[in-house]
């Protein structure tokens, strides 16, 4: 099997599908606190680009979670910096008044 395969590239991608999947499954049926920070990063950036707007706004929750629990980890605040320029750009948040 070479790595360049049509089929290993196949099976690559269900097994992230369903590695998502499971992570996404995983925060919705469990408290924040007993949930790996790894599987709750991996919900809240997949969520972030759902159309659904409980699914999005579920994911600033996990971010919000996720930076309680590293504050000094800057990616987090970065994501939940493109969440909030998200949430503008598709009306889920009104302008800030200046």
């Amino acid at each position: 099997m070479q790595g360049d395969s049509e089929v290993v590239y196949d099976i690559s991608l269900e097994i992230g599908r369903a590695l998502l999947k499971a992570s996404i499954e995983l925060a919705f049926s469990n408290p924040l606190p007993q949930i790996q920070s790894h599987a709750l990063f991996m919900s809240a950036i997949s969520l972030m680009h759902r159309h659904q707007l409980a699914e999005f706004s579920r994911s600033r929750v996990f971010l919000e979670e996720l930076i309680k629990r590293s504050p000094n980890y800057s990616f987090l605040h970065a994501w939940l910096a493109k969440w909030y320029i998200l949430a503008i750009s598709q009306g889920c948040l009104p302008p800030v008044a200046a």
